[in-house]
């Protein structure tokens, strides 16, 4: 058996071909790719230029949810690294997205030779107990409220992910400053100028010398930093989830996954 951040987890065979995709969608979205993406992610979709993402194995370009994930990050863009927001009508997305399925390699799509399947192994007593004291899980969530139905609707590993990695629907992210998730309640940031005016808003991206962030009006502002000026203050919703998993232990990990996909 192999373990995943102590989960303990088996490989898998090969999941059968996913169900054939729209030949008619796809060629569409071969030219929109085209347009829009081929000149940095290559005519394959593997990454033309330095630090482009090999679009076949983006778990984003491979979601089967019909271009959902796929829009929220087109919005945004990627502009630390030089990737503008991307904007499109609801069938060029439609389109792209089928296209980019049908080049994804089969671990993006979740059926390659890595995929990973999470064994049940902690005590689901034990797990609530955890949730209910120690852990204060209950004081933000409830098992009749925000997580009624979790076991039905996550596997355990992606159960047990987000308690490991609460970003990102529990998905590492590879920085700080990874586009921000639709679903997730997000970073806010005030910044305070010497001159005593202050910018507040969503919090897009934080470097050593510059601060974005989004105001009330949808309006982007970029401000620079020499040091500790301007004063940047962060408040991020999940501080606790990411404090927490530096002392969440393996047996409570996997006490608090047992209790967890309990919840039908």
């Amino acid at each position: 058996m192999l373990t995943l951040g102590s989960t303990f987890a088996q490989q898998t065979p090969p999941s059968p071909t996913p169900a054939a995709l729209d030949p008619a969608s796809g060629a569409r979205g071969r030219a929109v790719f085209a347009t829009y993406c081929a000149a940095c992610h290559g005519a394959d979709g593997r990454g033309g230029t330095e630090g482009a993402t090999d679009l076949t194995r983006s778990a984003i370009a491979a979601a089967a949810d019909g271009g959902t994930q796929l829009g929220a990050f087109l919005k945004v863009g990627r502009p630390e690294r030089r990737m503008p927001p991307v904007s499109l009508s609801d069938v060029e997305l439609a389109d792209l997205a089928t296209y980019l399925r049908s080049i994804a390699a089969p671990s993006a799509r979740g059926g390659g030779r890595n995929a990973i399947t999470a064994v049940v192994v902690g005590n689901a007593a034990s797990g609530e107990r955890y949730f209910n004291g120690a852990g204060k899980c209950a004081t933000c969530h409830s098992a009749a409220g925000d997580l009624k139905g979790i076991g039905s609707r996550l596997p355990a590993a992606a159960i047990q992910g987000r308690l490991v990695y609460p970003r990102d629907n529990g998905n590492y992210p590879p920085s700080f400053n990874a586009p921000p998730n639709p679903s997730e309640a997000p970073r806010t940031v005030v910044v305070t100028l010497p001159s005593g005016d202050t910018f507040s808003g969503r919090l897009m991206w934080l470097t050593d010398f510059y601060v974005t962030l989004k105001d009330e009006a949808g309006l982007l502002r970029t401000i620079a930093r020499h040091g500790d000026t301007p004063s940047v203050v962060v408040t991020d919703p999940l501080q606790y989830h990411l404090d927490h998993m530096r002392v969440l232990t393996d047996k409570d990990m996997h006490d608090l996954t047992a209790y967890l996909v309990t919840l039908k």
